[in-house]
């Protein structure tokens, strides 16, 4: 997809309404005919829902397996800047880290170049990529590629990862239930994820608080295999008391 269409899911994340073909054509300096014509392939494609000359957000694709991940990244990007951040204070120098393909976990980036000797792995392509522009020593664990999430899930993906053993690992999932069930709507992202999690010493999820109270058809794990929580908004307490290290964020 084009940049023009990248932009307006952007730009109709951030406003979180209705906007107009006029508005946004105003803001993107882009012809009203062009806004139309993308409009209408994001609408194919499930991303927006078209009204009489105006559009919004289909917030509902959030949840479907296949939703890109440029529109992921779009979404509560604030919220998931504010985890990252938070999480980045478990790093430490030297480390060797695992990355999954969560839009979450590449929000962590940003915060990884203040530290010295890093070696990051991860199973996504366009983290992988914004890692070797930052000059961070980088190892993709390869695979076929998922052209929707820019993801290498298969067998020979997690054939990759058992070479690797990591300090830490940063993931997320689609939802954590009120009974501390982990589940993701994506089956391969869930084999890769709970081999990510074998390989790890420490295992920390980002999660933000739409996905809370919430259950998808793949289970991962539970929050008593892994040791830290980082959301946007507190966990109830009988969730924290669920987690291995009884710690949360």
């Amino acid at each position: 997809m084009q940049n023009n269409s990248k932009e307006i899911l952007e730009l109709l994340s951030k406003a979180n309404s209705i906007m107009t073909v006029k508005e946004i054509s105003k803001q993107l300096f882009i012809s009203e005919p062009t806004v139309r014509r993308k409009l209408a392939q994001l609408e194919q494609e499930d991303l927006v829902i078209r009204t009489h000359g105006a559009a919004l957000i289909n917030y509902a694709s959030l949840k479907k397996q296949n939703a890109p991940l440029y529109f992921r990244l779009a979404n509560v990007s604030t919220e998931k800047n504010k985890i990252a951040q938070q999480a980045s204070e478990l790093v430490q120098d030297g480390a060797m880290i695992f990355l999954d393909a969560s839009s979450t976990a590449f929000h962590i980036i940003p915060y990884l170049k203040q530290f010295n000797n890093l070696t990051i792995c991860t199973n996504s392509i366009k983290t992988a990529a914004a890692l070797a522009e930052m000059n961070l020593h980088v190892v993709c664990f390869g695979g076929d590629v998922n052209n929707s999430n820019m993801s290498c899930n298969n067998f020979e993906t997690m054939d990759y990862i058992q070479k690797y053993n990591a300090d830490i690992l940063f993931f997320s999932c689609d939802a954590l239930s009120a009974d501390g069930v982990l589940t993701d709507n994506n089956k391969d992202a869930c084999y890769i994820r709970s081999k990510l999690l074998q390989q790890s010493a420490t295992s920390v999820l980002l999660i933000d608080n739409t996905k809370l109270d919430k259950k998808c058809s793949n289970r991962l794990c539970s929050l008593s295999d892994i040791d830290y929580v980082f959301c946007n908004e507190p966990l109830p307490q009988p969730l924290i008391s669920m987690l291995k290290s009884d710690k949360n964020k």
